[in-house]
């Protein structure tokens, strides 16, 4: 390794991701480049590269050694205190939001760009049911208010690793609020056959 490699532009995530999103980038762009896949030379450094920064930032105590020595912890500090600032004035940052694409979100984004903030829902509509946010858009709300209101919120959480402890509660409460929003079939006459 001639030159300074950066684990992070390596892995395609931001400084201050945390450690699942880096584990779920390295395994994407590992399936990408393996040998296996990709049996050329350029794959093959380049799975070099990624093993490397895995290497470096891969462990949580690896990672924060390698962020002590380069610097990046008080550049991580300084976004914690903008995302504080930021849900002060009642912003939620685009990090926890759906469709983010900080810190090497792959889902994309509708309508918002890197570091942009998302306002928040507002408070709660009423007829709160179930456990109750404490953090995004809809900090404050409970599940049964967002499902009401925001279903593929809930579907998007679902699948975050933020969203985990909620999973069961979710899939139940999506479950309803699709059986409760079908359509009714009309009943059809049943008809009688000659061995009837």
């Amino acid at each position: 390794m001639s030159q300074q490699l950066d684990p992070y532009r390596v892995l395609q995530v931001s400084p201050s991701a945390d450690q699942a999103e880096i584990k779920v980038a390295y395994r994407r762009l590992a399936r990408r480049y393996h040998p296996d896949r990709a049996p050329d030379d350029a794959s093959h450094a380049r799975m070099i590269e990624l093993n490397q920064a895995w290497e470096l930032i891969g462990d949580g105590a690896k990672r924060a050694a390698y962020d002590l020595a380069n610097g990046i912890v008080s550049r991580r500090q300084d976004r914690v205190r903008a995302q504080a600032n930021a849900s002060d004035r009642g912003f939620e940052s685009v990090a926890g939001a759906p469709g983010a694409r900080g810190g090497g979100g792959s889902m994309g984004s509708r309508d918002s760009t890197p570091g942009e903030a998302v306002p928040h829902a507002g408070p709660p509509p009423g007829r709160p049911s179930g456990s109750i946010l404490t953090f995004g858009r809809y900090s404050g709300w409970s599940l049964g208010e967002i499902v009401r209101l925001d279903r593929e919120y809930l579907e998007w959480l679902a699948r975050m690793p933020i969203g985990r402890q909620y999973f069961n509660e979710i899939r139940d409460l999506l479950a309803a609020h699709a059986q409760a929003t079908a359509p009714v079939e009309p009943e059809r006459p049943r008809r009688r056959g000659i061995f009837r």
